[in-house]
């Protein structure tokens, strides 16, 4: 029997933002590739296992550069907003006396956490990939979430938009999934 769900935030709780991910924008800025960019985007802003100036290195894009596309980025993502149908589908859920939680491959640099969209209420815990270390699919992500939880693989679901992060990453870890489109 399922006792908690977890969900994901970007795309699944909150409508994606109109502008291209970060990562594009900051491919765009780099002499290196694409797929350069995103590992170091996930060993620096989701794992923290790369400093700051290690990215800059990695990307070739000058620290100043960076961190001003980072903070235009953030401040047009904050006129994203909630899907019309989350408040009234959590609602239900807690009247069934599930635990929510969430987990998200959350920049540390990301000041948008769910008190931003006024959700933080409805969660028991939220967990970020840059706190605990581990980016989803990761199983470890979800391995510390079920831990926190107390909970055995089979009494969880997992609820996102990623077929890779979301939906893979909950079934390595034993939990049941949904994926969103």
């Amino acid at each position: 029997m399922i006792k908690a769900i977890s969900f994901d935030i970007g795309g699944t709780l909150i409508k994606p933002s109109e502008n291209k991910s970060l990562i594009q924008q900051l491919s765009t800025l780099s002499t290196k590739s694409t797929e350069v960019v995103k590992r170091a985007y996930k060993e620096h802003f989701l794992t923290k296992c790369i400093s700051l100036a290690e990215f800059c290195e990695e990307t070739n894009i000058t620290q100043a550069v960076l961190l001003n596309r980072i903070n235009h980025y953030y401040k047009s993502k904050a006129q994203a907003t909630v899907w019309e149908d989350v408040p009234v589908v959590l609602e239900q859920l807690k009247r069934l006396n599930l635990v929510l939680i969430t987990i998200s491959n959350s920049s540390y640099m990301n000041p948008f956490h769910l008190n931003s969209y006024g959700l933080q209420s409805w969660f028991a815990q939220e967990i970020y990939s840059y706190e605990v270390g581990y980016a989803k699919p990761h199983v470890s992500i979800f391995q510390y979430a079920q831990q926190l939880l107390q909970m055995r693989p089979y009494e969880i679901l997992h609820v996102g938009n990623s077929y890779m992060s979301d939906y893979l990453g909950a079934k390595r870890a034993h939990w049941n999934s949904i994926l969103l489109h």
